[in-house]
């Protein structure tokens, strides 16, 4: 049979392979059968091209072989490339643009990213502004150059976004460029943008909404610029400035059915996505105000959304950023929850959150369980002392400090713990070691959250070696930002150190013991009674009452009835396979 004959029968075969997809239910394996069928035919070079996207795609959206499938849209982009001029040029742009995301969502990013780069920079001037693909391919570089740690060459990408938007009258890509100028800066750079373009951003989408109502895209566009503000403020500790911007995204959510809109266009989040976002805000919220039991239900609704989603995504197409991003909602959730199930003095309920963290991040790609490795160890060590272990709750916070996060607050908050370890030890040396490394400069760099605990850290230190005046100075600062953002716990436990330092009036104890309770932090509960029992001791009252009420408080997190629970549960296990871990983080140079 001739070449040409031979392209007829490689194209019914690649019908057929259509038809099997399409149909209901589809046959996604007997559809890659015959594309795979139509590839070892004799066809011509063209031909061959176009098996090899056709089957390069088949391979992306419904297998996760995503190493073949790239190989397949690599070898389809080279030859079509090769056609020169507009021969193939759309199906060219498309093969690119899945090798991008390929590349952008692979394991392999670091090792790519000087190629993805180098490619789409080649590709971009062939495509018009005013095709989609176009922004498609400088999202895809921005997003790169984000992963790579490259905020610089990311916000002139997106300058030239926002030019060539300008230039062809597309007011949505403009404000999409806008927008996304933003996450940049608070996710990168940790900075709002100037007071001027967030200004440029609400006049625009209050035009474009009024030209054109009810638009699917604008309330996306909305609930994305509402989020990033959300997520840079409540980074920041900032529960209080933090409320509007969050209401604004529940008030979203109940609102997104209009998200179910067929209507052509990008779109930052479905409905499904920004539930569980909403549901993570809302536990973050709701852990800096101690409010354990809203944290609980919304962390049972949430995780329940994400794990929906990532079955689904089992056997279904899903984008694969928009599935890594559940991942890692699906994570700080579960980290969260153990939070609160330390603070409240649930050690056992913590270690069940820590134990599906480890269990979960070894399923996904490894890049994005990475990200959560040095949470999982500090939450590891915080739970090892809980238990008196405080060996091996140092060689869990020195094993997070190997790790590398995203971004400083993890990291310096690992320093904090360990440090705080060791001045609860007396071993001033070794916290001295750990000072030194806890910069201006890093520590500058962090959330306000985080900078108050280094803040508190240092006046631990100060009233250990018995610098009252330096502890009264930083203790009196902590106070004030606690109280400026509605931070209960580092308020309660500010006030406490003061008690001890200024030996000031009790009148303020009985709000924190109503707030402890209404939380079930037994632990500030403990402090509080003791702190009374000890003045009425002092002042020769009866003290019995607040010792009894102590009494009971320490019995709910005694180590040795926590060792009992540890020993019968899972946990023991899961402690000794992330000591090996640990070790291996420790002793690796």
């Amino acid at each position: 049979m001739t070449a040409s004959n031979m392209d007829n029968v490689a194209l019914s075969m690649l019908a057929m392979a259509e038809t099997l997809r399409i149909q209901q239910p589809p046959k996604f394996k007997m559809a890659i059968k015959c594309a795979r069928g139509a590839l070892k035919l004799q066809t011509s070079v063209q031909m061959t091209a176009h098996v090899n996207f056709q089957l390069g795609k088949l391979l992306f959206f419904y297998t996760d072989n995503q190493m073949e499938a790239r190989e397949h849209l690599t070898i389809a982009y080279n030859s079509m490339l090769q056609f020169g001029g507009n021969h193939f040029l759309n199906d060219r742009l498309e093969a690119l643009a899945l090798i991008c995301e390929s590349y952008l969502y692979g394991d392999d990013f670091t090792s790519h990213f000087a190629k993805l780069t180098t490619l789409i920079r080649s590709e971009i001037n062939n495509v018009s502004p005013t095709q989609p693909i176009y922004y498609k391919l400088l999202l895809y570089y921005i997003e790169g150059c984000c992963n790579a740690d490259d905020p610089q060459h990311a916000l002139e990408a997106c300058q030239l976004g926002l030019q060539q938007s300008l230039n062809s009258n597309d007011t949505k890509m403009n404000l999409y460029f806008r927008v996304t100028k933003s996450l940049i800066s608070c996710r990168c750079l940790n900075k709002r943008l100037e007071e001027k373009e967030r200004q440029e951003i609400k006049l625009l989408l209050n035009y474009t909404e009024q030209q054109q109502p009810n638009s699917p895209f604008i309330f996306n566009l909305r609930f994305f610029k509402s989020c990033v503000k959300l997520a840079f403020v409540m980074s920041d500790g900032k529960t209080r400035t933090s409320r509007k911007s969050l209401r604004k995204v529940q008030n979203a959510v109940q609102n997104s059915a209009m998200l179910n809109s067929q209507q052509p266009g990008i779109r930052w989040m479905d409905s499904i996505q920004m539930t569980i976002f909403a549901c993570l805000m809302t536990i973050v919220n709701s852990t800096l105000q101690c409010n354990y039991d809203r944290a609980q239900k919304y962390y049972v609704y949430g995780k329940k959304c994400a794990d929906d989603y990532i079955a689904k995504a089992v056997r279904q197409p899903s984008e694969a950023g928009i599935l890594k991003s559940v991942q890692r909602m699906k994570l700080a959730i579960l980290e969260m929850m153990a939070h609160c199930n330390i603070m409240a003095c649930r050690p056992c309920d913590a270690i069940t959150n820590i134990g599906e963290m480890v269990r979960f991040s070894d399923e996904i790609p490894r890049e994005v369980g990475n990200e959560f490795r040095c949470a999982i160890q500090s939450l590891l060590g915080i739970y090892c002392i809980y238990l008196r272990d405080m060996d091996l709750a140092e060689k869990h916070f020195l094993a997070a400090l190997k790790q590398k996060p995203i971004g400083n607050n993890a990291q310096v908050m690992a320093y904090v713990n360990l440090a705080l370890l060791y001045l609860s030890q007396c071993k001033h040396g070794e916290y001295y070691e750990i000072a030194e490394k806890l910069t201006s400069n890093k520590v500058s760099q962090c959330s306000t959250l985080v900078q108050n605990n280094f803040k508190f850290l240092q006046t631990f230190h100060a009233y250990l070696v018995n610098k009252m005046e330096e502890c009264n100075i930083s203790i009196t600062h902590l106070l004030d930002e606690a109280k400026g953002e509605d931070l209960f716990r580092l308020h309660a436990i500010g006030f406490l150190i003061l008690i001890i330092i200024k030996r000031i009036s009790l009148n303020g104890l009985q709000t924190i013991i109503d707030w402890s309770k209404k939380a079930n932090d037994h632990v500030l509960l403990n402090w509080c009674y003791s702190t009374i029992a000890r003045s009425q001791r002092a002042n020769n009252e009866d003290s019995s009452e607040f010792e009894a009420e102590m009494k009971n408080e320490a019995n709910l997190f005694d180590p040795h009835a926590m060792r009992v629970q540890h020993d019968s549960s899972n946990a023991g296990q899961l402690i000794n396979v992330s000591q090996k871990e640990a070790l291996a983080q420790i002793s690796h140079k």
